[in-house]
């Protein structure tokens, strides 16, 4: 058994004032005590820092380091490395757990043998916990879990909610100076295991917010989506699970054609060569592989795309 297993708990923090404090507060009051809290500060310039060793002045249990703005991909790396706990998550600055969420990961370990564990999302823009619980668990093979990954991306795809064996980052790393980097790390990571554990029960507080990483204005970080998709696709290369590559490349189209519309509304001063080179991926990512093995759907939409951008954006939904 693993009850004692010792969770270190990685806190990227870039100005967010208003919200760190909730997040920090949401660790130390856990039910499960075996942890720590890692804070990177990642070169705030409001009083983010400050409030870090503020927290860290109080409680042995919390760790700070100070750094120069790289991005939180670099953040959560340094994470990783000062980490001295057996198993690690991250949190998000503006985001918050639930006072069972750490319990919830042990749970998962102990009872299924899994060196990830991974718990339910709950968005909201408001600040009240509105936990539910469900006891609906599911453990997934690792056939299962890549599928997932594309069936039910915000959870799958996703770091925050997860408890992962921290061996597993050995020879993986959060992409530096890119956004979209769960989802760069996503396949990589669920390949380096034969079984994952899923608790219904929505732990996380994902806060949507104005002007954070996923929804701010359109600029060119968006782009970075297809970095991560095209990523996948070269990892899903080197495995037995080449029959993923036709979902991958079903999202990599969605994405592509989305974009193009985006990038057309967006104030981008290079956007129309932009677009020329999205339009130009769009018909090379079609035709690289047999018709039949596009979904109706993907059909139906790249053929309203064909008629005219105006026309798919008409039909397709969230954009």
């Amino acid at each position: 058994m693993k009850n004692d297993l010792f969770i270190s708990v990685i806190i990227p923090v870039y100005n967010v004032e208003k919200y760190v404090r909730k997040s920090i507060n949401s660790i130390l009051e856990q039910t499960y005590k075996n942890y720590e809290i890692i804070l990177i500060d990642d070169g705030s310039t409001d009083s983010s820092g400050k409030i870090c060793d503020e927290y860290a002045s109080k409680y042995e249990c919390i760790k700070v380091f100070h750094q120069k703005n790289s991005g939180q991909s670099v953040a959560r790396n340094r994470g990783i490395e000062e980490a001295s706990g057996k198993y690690i998550c991250f949190l998000d600055s503006d985001d918050w757990y639930s006072n069972n969420a750490l319990e919830e990961f042990v749970n998962l370990v102990n009872n299924y043998n899994v060196d990830i564990s991974i718990i339910n999302v709950f968005n909201t823009t408001k600040e009240e916990n509105q936990y539910t619980a469900k006891n609906d668990i599911k453990v997934y093979e690792q056939t299962e879990a890549l599928t997932q990954l594309f069936k039910n991306a915000s959870v799958f795809g996703t770091s925050c909610n997860k408890l992962y064996k921290k061996e597993l980052f050995d020879n993986i790393k959060f992409p530096p100076n890119r956004f979209w980097e769960d989802m760069y790390i996503s396949f990589d990571i669920l390949m380096e295991n034969t079984q994952v554990a899923f608790s219904k029960n929505a732990c996380l507080y994902y806060r949507h917010r104005q002007n954070s990483t996923t929804t701010s204005k359109f600029s060119k970080r968006n782009l970075d989506e297809y970095f991560a998709l095209t990523h996948i696709n070269e990892s899903i290369k080197k495995t037995n699970y080449r029959f993923l590559l036709f979902k991958n490349n079903s999202r990599c189209l969605n994405y592509l054609m989305k974009t193009y519309i985006k990038l057309g509304e967006s104030d981008l001063l290079d956007r129309e060569k932009l677009m020329v080179d999205y339009k130009n991926k769009i018909f090379e990512l079609f035709k690289s592989q047999p018709f039949l093995r596009w979904s109706f759907k993907d059909i139906k939409r790249y053929f309203l795309f064909l008629i005219s951008p105006k026309v798919f954006k008409l039909f397709v939904k969230g954009i």
